[in-house]
């Protein structure tokens, strides 16, 4: 659904949210559902292009405006580490008149409801926007927050390659403000022709403080604290200019300019220190991080249709210039005393040259699409720091790509082959190393070939109208040729590094980016939606997968693959106008090996229920249950996570305008949120602690 009309006018816009809070379902009358061509852009256009579900909102009396200011303050307790107090208080004006801009805004203030950690925020956000008129058309937004949230977070880690395991937990404190606006301004200039403007801008800041604590264990015994003091502050502008021109009065030719610009600047200063309780170097970095970008872009694209229609083509060329800079001064210090001071002044500058050209053809059974990208990608490196001065690197490679969609009766397919390529980022190519952390160095190489993805993808749908169901069964198989993978040199000892002239600790490690070997993706899925006398839904589903990484330890490649078997069964039913369900069970089964080396099996069983209850009138209950359960062979624990919360909304009044509510989340204290993963040679089981058991009691008026 993309638009809901009123009474035939185009009212809210593209919001389709709003209607369903303005419109009271007493008033309507009757609901229509139709498709159309998309009359998105300021003139028409498009007319052979698919439609687009519309709805088409009746009402008794007519309505000419809706409008509806909503207050709502709650107060409650959390239970965290200590009990916490918490808070929630809300502002919101909606208005909508034909004929005339939409008005919308809200105030938000939210003080450790937030399930997944402690927090306060205040934020805002509003809108004016004119979409109804086909000769002028704009919108303006202004949003954004302060906040002050607090994390908790940790991993136990056991390598396969290495006798060593790892055990984490980090907290962090994050202080940020945020401001953006946007706005877009479109008119005609004439009938065959339109100009349209957009831009953006935002500016944050803010400070964090983060602690982190690692034990490990093995062929290393090691335990470190360290602790990161930043601040930071960023500000983004963009903006696009693009005019749109109909050659022909069918408006069945088109040429189309854009002209596309942005500004960034970031940055970013702070201190990592050791603060362990037998540490020497307490404070062993100062950095000061200062990145500037700017990119310019200019496309031409024309638009025809042949065949009465049926076909359509499209050749667009786009030229893209970006320049970036980074300015790093970092001092080392140790004991207090400086040791080193040195300055990274780095900027690189890219070319983007592009091609690429499509043909559409469609009828009333088949929807056939063919098209290729061709790109010239260029990137010039200057490093003064590193000793490099003007070095360029080149990729050219072209993409095609292929989209069939056909149907006949019941029958349906979805066929498609899409190829893309991403290019590597400046610190990927460098040949030095960066210092990313006390224990972790890393280093490019110019030599990177570009990766490649190639994905293709089948999809069936049966729909058996007699007994209301649909069958779908879905493959689709891709991979990465010459993905960027990380080399690990382990440091067992302490070690100096003439190549790069630095002095490695014992348990650090220096990553390598280098190109690994292509490894193929598999994914089948089997589903069906069976509707039984438009009361009881059952949706069951079926389906298998395997994926692998690759990465390099001391050069020596190794892949991680996980398959895994999954099966899921998914109930839903409305009883009655009171009371709905919708229940869903699902168990998987996963293996990870590491090239010949078995890792691990695991099992995974979850549940999940959720209940809309109409007791009275007035008085609706809605809860939610989701439990699931993890068990493994490796040597790391399994888990169970149950959450359990529900909700209570009383209303009063003529209009039930007073909403009394209660809301009470995670109510069994589970606090936690896990996930078992393979990251290159190490198994990981992490957590998040969340705020854990709150209950909150409140007030929501509406004003209509």
């Amino acid at each position: 659904m993309k638009k809901i009309l009123l009474n035939g006018e185009l009212i809210f816009g593209n919001d389709t949210s709003a209607p369903m809070d303005l419109i009271l379902a007493k008033t309507v009358k009757q609901i229509r559902s139709f498709r159309e061509h998309d009359r998105a852009r300021l003139l028409e256009a498009d007319t052979l292009g698919l439609k687009q579900r519309v709805v088409d909102v009746i009402t008794y009396e007519p309505m000419e405006s809706v409008s509806m200011i909503s207050l709502e303050a709650g107060a409650g307790a959390a239970q965290s580490e200590q009990l916490l107090s918490s808070g929630e208080a809300s502002a919101a004006l909606q208005s909508f008149k034909n004929r005339r801009p939409g008005i919308s805004g809200k105030i938000d203030y939210n003080h450790n409801t937030n399930s997944s950690s402690p927090i306060d925020k205040l934020s805002f956000n509003g809108t004016v926007q004119e979409t109804q008129r086909r000769s002028k058309q704009y919108s303006f937004v202004l949003d954004g927050f302060v906040s002050d949230n607090r994390t908790i977070s940790g991993y136990e880690e056991q390598y396969s390659l290495l006798d060593r395991r790892m055990s984490s937990e980090q907290s962090n404190r994050n202080r940020a403000r945020m401001v953006s606006a946007s706005g877009m301004f479109g008119k005609s200039l004439s009938d065959n022709t339109s100009l349209y403007f957009d831009g953006k801008g935002f500016i944050s800041w803010g400070n964090s403080l983060f602690n982190q604590t690692k034990n490990m264990s093995g062929s290393i015994e090691s335990m470190s604290d360290q602790t990161t003091d930043k601040s930071n502050i960023e500000y983004s502008l963009t903006g696009r200019t693009r005019l749109k021109h109909f050659l022909s009065k069918e408006k069945t030719k088109s040429i189309e300019l854009n002209l596309d610009g942005s500004v960034n600047h970031g940055k970013t200063a702070g201190e990592i220190a050791d603060t362990s309780a037998s540490a020497t170097n307490r404070r062993w970095l100062e950095y000061s991080d200062k990145i500037t970008s700017q990119s310019a872009s200019l496309s031409a694209r024309y638009y025809s249709t042949l065949i009465r229609n049926r076909l359509s083509y499209d050749v667009t060329g786009m030229v893209l210039y970006s320049r970036s800079r980074q300015y790093s001064p970092w001092n080392s210090l140790l004991d207090n005393r400086k040791l080193t001071a040195s300055s990274i002044d780095a900027d690189y500058d890219t070319m983007t040259e592009r091609g690429y050209a499509n043909l559409i053809f469609r009828n009333s059974w088949l929807h056939l699409a063919l098209g290729a990208d061709l790109s010239n990608y260029s990137m010039t490196i200057n490093d003064s720091f590193h000793g490099i001065e003007r070095n360029t690197v080149r990729f050219l490679h072209l993409s095609p790509y292929l989209k069939a969609e056909a149907h006949n009766h019941a029958l349906s397919m979805d066929l498609s082959y899409l190829e893309r390529v991403s290019y590597p980022e400046y610190s990927y190519l460098l040949p030095a190393v960066n210092v990313k952390s006390q224990y972790q160095y890393y280093s490019g190489s110019p030599d990177l070939k570009i990766p490649v993805s190639r994905q293709a993808r089948l999809k069936l749908s049966y729909n058996s109208y007699s007994i209301g169901t649909v069958w779908n069964l879905s493959g689709s198989i891709s991979h990465i040729a010459n993905p960027i993978v990380t080399d690990i040199r382990n440091i067992l000892t302490d070690t100096c590094l003439e190549e790069y002239g630095l002095s490695l600790p014992a348990g650090s490690q220096l990553i390598r980016y280098t190109n690994g070997s292509s490894i193929p993706n598999y994914s089948i899925e089997a589903s069906a939606d069976v509707d039984i006398v438009d009361v009881l839904k059952i949706t069951p589903v079926l389906s298998w997968n395997s994926s692998g990484a690759s990465y390099c330890i001391e050069s020596v490649p190794y892949v991680n693959r996980d398959e895994g078997l999954k099966g899921s069964l998914a109930v839903s039913t409305i009883f009655s106008t009171k009371f709905s369900l919708l229940a869903q069970v699902s168990y998987a089964v996963n293996k990870a090996t590491c090239t010949d080396t078995y890792l691990y099996s695991s099992s995974n069983l979850s549940s999940s229920g959720d209940i809309v209850w109409y007791l009275t009138d007035k008085l609706v209950l809605n809860t939610r249950l989701l439990w699931t359960r993890l068990t493994n062979d490796s040597e790391l624990p399994g888990f169970n996570d149950t959450f359990f919360d529900l909700s209570m909304d009383y209303h009063l009044g003529k209009k039930n305008d007073i909403v009394l509510f209660l809301k009470g989340s995670d109510l069994l204290n589970s606090a936690a949120s896990h996930n078992l993963e393979v990251i290159d040679q190490v198994t990981r089981l992490s957590y998040n602690t969340n705020i854990g058991r709150a209950v909150l009691i409140g007030i929501r008026f509406n004003i209509r």
